[in-house]
């Protein structure tokens, strides 16, 4: 079970506070999000801009680390905007793995400067990026020595490219890991994407419902909201 944002319908999405709470109850990854800050460091928060999870508003982009770094978020004013290396300093001596999504404008840079952090934590063969533009996984892949490199599609894009898109592109492009919505992924999709030797996975499995519908098609990551609930339902 991949903790997504770190578990955000139980603590505050993308802090440390969620990050550690998810290791303590034994999650098999935890997933955050990144952004570049004004100064170039890769900080972790799912939107561009800090108006929903933040008491601050404006892009990431235009704020320092330091400064990102004392932003308290919203309802959870002990927490604040971590950088990804305060995140990836969590995982030194544990077994799970690292998921890391690249977001935002300027993603190579980003991909670049988030591979240093966790080289400095030494956590390469530990941690997973995961994109949604594919050619950002392709550059991840090329990098070498991650665990896994994930390429995220959603529902729309199924819509467009069909099963044999998806497949496609996932071979043009090296991947071996895609991951979509939970709403959009059913047995046949899920035939036709192992068949293509492709990994599979699904977000948004955040109730008894989808998290039901995820570990019967036996999905080889399943990101969640609630890695309690999901943890719960996998022991049976």
């Amino acid at each position: 079970m991949v903790s997504h944002r770190g578990g955000a319908l139980l603590w505050p999405e993308n802090s440390v506070e969620a990050f550690r709470n998810s290791l303590r109850i034994g999650v098999d990854a935890l997933e955050c999000d990144v952004h570049l800050s004004s100064d170039g460091v890769p900080v972790v928060i799912h939107d561009s801009t800090l108006d929903r999870t933040t008491l601050a508003t404006g892009p990431v982009a235009l704020q320092s680390a330091a400064s990102l770094v004392a932003t308290p978020l919203r309802g959870h004013e002990h927490a604040t905007v971590p950088r990804l290396k305060d995140v990836a300093a969590l995982l030194r001596g544990e077994t799970a793995m690292l998921q890391v999504e690249i977001k935002g404008a300027g993603q190579l840079d980003l991909l670049r400067r988030s591979l240093d952090v966790i080289d400095d934590a030494a956590i390469r063969p530990q941690t997973s990026i995961i994109a949604f533009d594919v050619a950002i996984a392709a550059a991840a892949i090329q990098a070498g020595g991650l665990g896994e490199v994930v390429w995220l599609f959603d529902a729309a894009s199924l819509r467009s490219m069909g099963a044999d898109g998806v497949i496609t592109t996932a071979r043009a492009h090296g991947v071996r890991a895609v991951e979509t919505e939970i709403g959009a992924i059913d047995a046949a999709l899920c035939q036709d994407l192992r068949r293509a030797g492709l990994t599979v996975g699904a977000w948004g499995a955040n109730d008894a419902a989808r998290l039901g519908k995820a570990l019967e098609l036996g999905l080889d990551l399943v990101a969640t909201d609630d890695p309690v609930l999901a943890l719960r339902l996998r022991q049976g």
